[in-house]
């Protein structure tokens, strides 16, 4: 489907800037986001973390001039989003689109 994973699965690599799939789901047992994973999807407004996620690399939604929230599981121990907000468990802002705010 033009994703880009490790072999093992474990690590995202690359999400096509052309795809629309809204929200997007990473799969579950990614452990891994890349850093500029997410870059330049333009179509992109949702990403769902699930909570194996534990490590989100640096600039990995960086230029997503479409992206408007996050959803994160409740049971990730990493990572928590509140109003659509891209959050560290302990509040360290990542990502908001409402401040244009790209942390990571």
């Amino acid at each position: 489907d033009s994703v880009l994973f490790t072999k093992d699965g474990l690590t995202f690599i690359n999400f096509p800037g052309g795809r629309s799939d809204n929200p997007y789901n990473i799969p579950d047992g990614v452990t891994l986001i890349n850093e500029y994973s997410f870059r330049y999807s333009k179509k992109l407004i949702s990403v769902t973390i699930p909570d194996s996620e534990t490590s989100i690399g640096s600039s990995a939604f960086k230029l997503c001039s479409c992206l408007q929230s996050f959803t994160v599981d409740q049971n990730n121990n990493y990572y928590k989003s509140e109003d659509g907000v891209l959050f560290t468990k302990n509040q360290k802002l990542l990502y908001s689109h409402l401040l244009s705010t790209y942390l990571i």
